[in-house]
């Protein structure tokens, strides 16, 4: 399906619903895409095609269970192994490197790579000439920690230029995570230097909670106190505002009827950026009711926690219409494989049943993970604050 856009012979209409959705999730959630009858086969899913019959099979379902029936230094455990397991799976002896980004997830895996292996497993990172923004530092400390052998590269502004047409060319339809330029850089990194198969740290802030955005539903719970009617009311000043103000997003969230819109509402695109940049037949609603029917395939049933919707949403349509895209078309565009072994199903079926207490602890996420493999990493990467693979685009 990704390759019929580019296809001289057909001729394809944009999807406005799409469009909106790129603009508020900063991706296409699947299984559509950007074009009117165009679909995409869903993750954990396969085609039957028999005698001119189309037929849809799910094998597969991202379970979401956090009762935890086992103690938790038995998880702990379990976890330790596990992930030893899945590196050993998913390896290819002899002929394997990985992305080394610095932090926990990455190090992780490129630890437990060179220990199965060892020997100096080749590593590589990309930098950025910019505070804010440079991992390096800690990516050069967990490959001395772990023996590897240390590639590097600085992007510049014109390498990002120069790239763009062929970025944009990967993936087909608009796709607007701009940390897919330094994994492609990463990526032609990996090949210039002969490796063809990487091992990947992602998964582990989806499946552990450890994006931040994770730490603050807990905070936008307490809005539930504040009386609807005030609430509406902010809504309307919120309304009434010149774009410019400082707070018009802020109050428009705080007006929400809904927890989980709010957690939208705040880690996306915001509703009155949307309004300025569609015109107004483009302009769909905001509401619950959207929500449900946009991502009827990524969100839990009603009555679920706002926490576990965040998270539910997290590790399957932006993982998979997202971070995984990402890696995929930037290193498939480099003739590079990618595997990412916290992403293993079995490693995946055990955090759905780790309660969110043992996830996020203190303000910070991966606790069962980290206490897990701590004392393999280094300290300075485990002392070290979230930070996400960004690109310093406003310099």
């Amino acid at each position: 399906c990704d390759t019929v856009a580019c296809h001289p012979a057909i001729a394809l209409d944009i999807d406005p619903q799409q469009i909106y959705n790129y603009l508020y999730f900063h991706m296409v959630p699947g299984p559509a895409t950007a074009y009117r009858d165009v679909r995409r086969i869903p993750p954990a899913h396969c085609v039957e095609i028999e005698h001119g019959k189309t037929t849809l099979h799910r094998y597969w379902r991202m379970p979401f269970d956090e009762r935890g029936s086992a103690p938790f230094a038995d998880l702990r455990a379990r976890f330790r192994g596990a992930l030893d397991v899945a590196v050993a799976t998913y390896d290819r002896p002899g002929a394997t490197g990985t992305f080394l980004s610095g932090g926990t997830d990455s190090s992780t895996v490129a630890g437990l790579l060179a220990r199965q292996e060892q020997r100096a497993i080749p590593a590589f990172s990309i930098g950025f000439d910019a505070s804010g923004y440079d991992e390096m530092e800690y990516a050069r400390i967990a490959a001395g920690h772990f023996g590897l052998t240390h590639h590097a590269y600085y992007v510049t502004p014109a390498d990002v230029v120069a790239a763009v047409p062929r970025i944009a060319e990967a993936y087909d339809q608009p796709f607007g995570n701009a940390s897919a330029v330094p994994t492609y850089f990463c990526a032609t990194l990996a090949r210039q230097h002969g490796v063809s198969l990487l091992l990947a740290g992602d998964g582990g802030d989806e499946l552990f909670g450890g994006y931040e955005s994770f730490f603050t539903v807990a905070q936008w719970g307490r809005i539930d106190r504040i009386p609807q009617l005030a609430r509406r009311l902010l809504g309307r000043i919120a309304q009434w505002l010149p774009y410019s103000a400082y707070c018009k997003n802020y109050l428009r969230m705080i007006s929400r009827p809904s927890a989980l819109e709010r957690y939208f509402e705040f880690n996306y695109a915001p509703y009155f950026m949307r309004a300025r940049l569609l015109a107004p037949d483009w302009m769909l609603p905001a509401d619950a009711g959207y929500l449900d029917r946009a991502l009827a395939n990524c969100l839990l049933p009603s009555g679920a926690d706002t926490l576990s919707q965040a998270m539910y949403f997290e590790g399957t349509a932006n993982l998979t219409g997202d971070m995984l895209v990402k890696v995929d078309r930037m290193s498939m565009a480099n003739s590079l494989e990618v595997r990412c072994p916290l992403l293993d199903h079995e490693l995946a079926e055990m955090a759905a049943g780790v309660p969110h207490a043992w996830k996020i602890a203190g303000g910070k996420g991966k606790r069962i993970l980290i206490e897990a493999l701590g004392d393999r990493l280094p300290a300075e990467v485990l002392a070290r604050g979230k930070m996400g693979f960004g690109v310093p685009l406003a310099a």
